[in-house]
């Protein structure tokens, strides 16, 4: 990080291209393993500590199409990573057991991104005109979201709130859509919108765990406000980064 010079180089996607790459959490949070996946459908993981830079110690090449995204579980399920294609298949790995559970959402639509709850429970999967909630237990599909603006089919990805209370998405129109995990609303849920947000298509979103984290620690030790209060004050404080098309990257509280 220092000097921005490589200093390993890891070859085995082939000329496909690597869609997402991420360090796995080994004993004492020892960045010893890296997960990708790519378009030659298949995710792959690297032992940082081997020599081998063209050989992945293990290579799980299931899925019928591209592999777009994976997210990497945290607390005790350090070895559990779940992955999503074009074949519009959800794979759940546990590369220590050698386990593999495959679930299918909403008919075989394409999915493009995906990403864990903090509490490891959830999953949000990102289709290109629907969100699907999945209970990571099972693989139920629980609630839906539409409503946000992908007629340019660009690749899109939502995001949870750090405290797992909302689902946050930037869409191909330049908007943030926002939906509430709590609402009443359980199935096609309308989102709230920051219209305008980006004048092109919004390419990621994130937040910052640590500020979030602080706030909501703020927040509980207020015992003299109301539940709804509460919550209101948690939502205004997390800290949000966006970025998108037009060139430019914001923050947002």
């Amino acid at each position: 990080m220092k000097t921005g010079q490589t200093i390993r180089r890891f070859a085995g996607h082939e000329a496909f291209g690597v869609n997402c790459a991420k360090f796995l959490l080994g004993h004492a949070n020892e960045e010893s393993v890296v997960a990708s996946c790519g378009f030659d459908r298949n995710v792959k993981f690297w032992d940082l500590r081997s020599n081998r830079q063209h050989e992945a110690m293990e290579t799980v090449g299931q899925f019928s199409d591209a592999a777009m995204d994976l997210t990497l579980s945290g607390g005790s399920k350090t070895n559990e990573v779940t992955a999503c294609s074009i074949d519009g298949t959800v794979r759940t790995f546990d590369i220590r057991k050698g386990e593999l559970r495959v679930d299918t959402l909403l008919g075989q639509q394409p999915i493009t991104a995906i990403e864990n709850s903090s509490d490891d429970k959830l999953v949000v999967a990102t289709l290109p005109k629907t969100l699907a909630l999945m209970d990571k237990t099972d693989g139920e599909v629980l609630q839906t979201f539409s409503g946000f603006n992908n007629d340019q089919n660009v690749v899109l990805r939502a995001t949870f709130t750090p405290d797992d209370r909302y689902v946050v998405l930037g869409d191909a129109i330049g908007d943030i859509c926002v939906w509430d995990l709590l609402s009443n609303e359980t199935s096609n849920a309308q989102p709230t919108r920051i219209p305008n947000a980006h004048a092109k298509a919004v390419s990621n979103v994130s937040f910052h765990p640590a500020a979030s984290s602080s706030s909501s620690k703020s927040n509980n030790n207020n015992n003299n406000n109301n539940d709804d209060d509460t919550a209101a004050k948690r939502s205004k404080k997390h800290v949000m980064l966006s970025c998108a098309s037009d060139g430019l990257a914001k923050f947002w509280s």
